[in-house]
């Protein structure tokens, strides 16, 4: 046992005094925040006048809305006020909303000042609504000046936005009952996206220090050294434990790093509004990249047995990572719709399941059963490429130099697995 972990201390100092694992470790972060930083000083230098051209070009056709809270006492000069159209009640706004006179229209009730709600009616629901910018800076220029307490609230986070689909009849579409609330804007893509780039950044860089580690040590013969005092179980568990700590310190920086910049881009600077994220998501980013570093590092251990050469493990990597891109490919519609048949299938599936759910996970409500069977099959996936690996490192590592088909190692598997069953 004490060789196990001399193994994991090994690997895990090796690669953890790296310049590069240290310069990307911390080059994240800090360009995620340079990125922040310069999104303010340039948010602050735009002129309202330019606001006239940024909302012309996003808002393609009119919208009206429907102001019971009595606040909307003027339109400024800088907004589209032809594309803007004020009724008096909501079922005016309806009837234009039915002749085509109005794409969508947002009702703002008389209690607004104390949640900030707004509904957003419409015949479709739209994954990109445009013109919310154009209701928020109205919003924004009737707040100010504004004699009452809750206005610091609402200027901070002015639309509380809650958009709700007509039918053909115009009556509002009975909505689905969930407890996150409805969130829109570049943010909906962005942080899934963020989130699925450092759970990938974070597992392919920890499994390619194991393929790498195997290889070398079986070009430098390092390997038949270590096996002459080490069983091939320790040096593979030891290599898996140590490599994976690293990685574990990595993606603890990373989702820490960015829970810190959404408060900041959200409260301080001002950025966006607030994208709340639930603290189970968090524990489960962690559990998903242990479990999916256990998958690939098993992987990249099997293939590292069976290669001889670092030109073949760069080859051989490319192949082992496209299953774990698939969900990258299908980042549109996974976030579109988290809730799909494509989304649920991606996020059960062991190879797609730690992007895929973690995805679905900063977006909705992902029901217990759909996790609790993923994390299952993550593990017996798990359990299953390991012995594979252990398998394939067992048999192949003492036969330096020499180079294995398909063929030779589906016997081996095969004769691994004959032993099991007797």
């Amino acid at each position: 046992m004490d060789k196990f972990w001399l193994i994991a201390r090994h690997d895990f100092f090796k690669h953890l005094l790296r310049p590069g694992f240290i310069g990307l470790t911390l080059a994240i972060p800090l360009i995620g925040l340079a990125v922040m930083l310069v999104m303010s000083f340039l948010g602050r230098d735009v002129a309202p006048t330019a606001l006239d051209t940024i909302t012309d070009a996003m808002v393609a056709q009119n919208i009206g809305y429907v102001d019971q809270s009595g606040l909307i006492v003027a339109v400024p000069d800088y907004l589209p006020a032809d594309q803007l159209l004020a009724f008096a009640d909501e079922s005016e706004a309806r009837a234009a909303v039915d002749t085509g006179e109005i794409a969508a229209f947002y009702l703002i009730p008389p209690d607004y000042l104390q949640h900030g709600q707004i509904t957003r009616f419409a015949p479709q629901v739209q994954f990109n609504v445009g013109d919310d910018t154009l209701i928020e800076s109205l919003l924004r220029f009737n707040l100010v000046g504004l004699e009452d307490p809750r206005i610091a609230q609402r200027l901070d986070q002015p639309l509380n936005l809650e958009v709700t689909p007509l039918d053909t009849d115009g009556q509002p579409v009975p909505p689905v009952e969930q407890t996150r609330p409805e969130r829109t804007g570049p943010l909906n893509f962005a942080v899934p996206y963020i989130f699925a780039m450092i759970l990938f950044m974070t597992i392919i860089t920890s499994a390619g220090y194991m393929l790498q580690s195997v290889v070398d040590e079986k070009e430098n013969r390092t390997m038949e050294i270590l096996l002459t005092s080490a069983r091939p179980w320790q040096i593979l568990g030891g290599k898996v434990l140590g490599l994976g700590g690293l990685g574990l310190i990595q993606i603890t920086i990373w989702l820490g790093s960015g829970a810190l910049l959404l408060l900041l881009g959200a409260g301080q600077l001002g950025l966006f509004p607030r994208f709340p994220i639930p603290m189970h998501v968090w524990g489960l980013a962690l559990a998903y990249f242990l479990l999916g570093y256990l998958v690939y590092a098993s992987l990249m251990a099997g293939a590292g047995a069976t290669i001889t050469t670092t030109r073949e493990s760069s080859q051989l990597t490319t192949l082992i990572v496209i299953p774990f891109v698939i969900p990258l490919w299908f980042l549109g519609a996974i976030v579109d719709q988290p809730d799909g048949m494509l989304s649920t299938v991606l996020s059960i599936i062991p190879l797609t399941a730690p992007i895929t759910m973690i995805i679905r996970l900063t977006l909705t409500d992902v029901t217990w059963w759909q996790i609790l069977l993923s994390l299952l099959l993550l593990v017996g996936t798990v359990v299953l490429f390991i012995w594979g690996a252990g398998r394939l490192f067992r048999e192949t590592t003492l036969l330096a130099g020499k180079k294995f088909s398909i063929g030779q190692i589906i016997r081996t598997l095969r004769a691994g697995s004959d032993t099991v069953s007797t």
